[in-house]
């Protein structure tokens, strides 16, 4: 996984953050770090204008532990994790310790609005949902999108079976929805993309756009 942060300045008092996180992306999979034909402009732009990281550390190298670390700073076996990632070697009633301190729960009682839009894997049941760890709102699958087709806002199921493909577009949108209802307010965004986590699809408006097939295609569009 790769989390790319930034921040969008506010005319006054201290600037807004987004985390921005992909899922599966391969350490040269952007341009800037060295693809020779997937085309990430954006990112690299981000890159040169912010820290370009070239040598650190996740907390595991699958979903569930290092989004664990990324969101407390802690070591997962102190998260409640063991092995494996929720439904698969980890228990569906299993997730993130539900008395652990996140980051948005930081910036929560800052002042800051919180909200995320994507991939949660770090627990499903009520306790462990994501607007019970420190965001106000939240939009997102639960697991990974090879185990589950619900789309979830808060409590609700929102949608029964979500279009894999689509699913990149749609975190965006909800996640510049969010920017724009809060522009003038500090705000905090978590934005875990599934993509490209399998099945790898691309959306129809950039299929064939990369000259890396559909995976290129897919991290594209993420740019």
């Amino acid at each position: 996984a790769l989390a790319v942060e930034g921040s969008l300045s506010t005319e006054s008092g201290p600037p807004n953050v987004i985390l921005i996180m992909v899922d599966d992306l391969g350490y040269n999979d952007l341009s800037g770090f060295g693809h020779p034909e997937i085309q990430t402009p954006v990112l690299d732009q981000l890159a040169r204008d912010g820290i370009r990281c070239t040598s650190f550390y996740s907390g595991a190298s699958v979903c569930t532990p290092s989004r664990m670390a990324l969101l407390t700073g802690c070591y997962p076996v102190r998260m409640g994790w063991k092995k494996g990632v929720i439904g698969y070697k980890m228990g569906l009633r299993d997730g993130l310790h539900p008395h652990a301190i996140t980051m948005a729960e930081v910036f929560q009682k800052s002042g800051y609005v919180t909200a995320m839009s994507g991939k949660w894997h770090l627990g499903s049941e009520p306790p462990c949902r994501p607007h019970r760890q420190g965001f106000d709102s939240a939009y997102y699958i639960d697991k990974s999108n090879n185990q589950t087709r619900k789309i979830w806002r808060n409590d609700d199921v929102v949608e029964e079976k979500f279009v894999n493909r689509h699913l990149t577009q749609q975190f965006t949108e909800e996640a510049v929805k969010f920017i724009k209802k809060n522009r003038r307010h500090k705000f905090f965004l978590y934005l875990p993309y599934s993509a490209p986590h399998f099945p790898v699809q691309a959306h129809p408006d950039w299929k064939g756009k990369s000259s890396f097939g559909v995976y290129g295609d897919v991290v594209e569009e993420v740019d």
